[in-house]
């Protein structure tokens, strides 16, 4: 995955739990059980309700910081997470378009 960006690996994590659709459940407060693409297999992922962040244990999490089980979860919390928003080094100034 050399040179590839954060926000493409989280375009490709979304586009692929989109294409996958793995079961989401919530089972208790902050953990929810993923589905996985191989049948029978899922994982537990855990949200940090301070921040927002999704945290899974799979491989590819693990490695990239990115998977679409973490994808899959945002959606169905309708968020993102927090590790995928861009840093912002200076106050951002928005101007209102005319």
């Amino acid at each position: 995955m050399a040179n590839t960006t954060r926000r493409e690996a989280a375009e490709r994590a979304i586009r692929k739990a989109v294409e996958v659709n793995p079961p989401v459940f919530k089972v208790d407060a902050g953990f929810y059980a993923v589905g996985s693409s191989r049948p029978g297999e899922g994982y537990l992922l855990e949200r940090d309700e301070a921040t927002g962040d999704l945290f899974c244990p799979c491989p590819g999490a693990q490695l990239t910081g990115t998977c679409y089980h973490r994808a899959a979860l945002g959606i169905f919390l309708s968020t993102v997470p927090q590790s995928w928003l861009p840093v912002v080094d200076a106050p951002v100034a928005y101007a209102v378009a005319s």
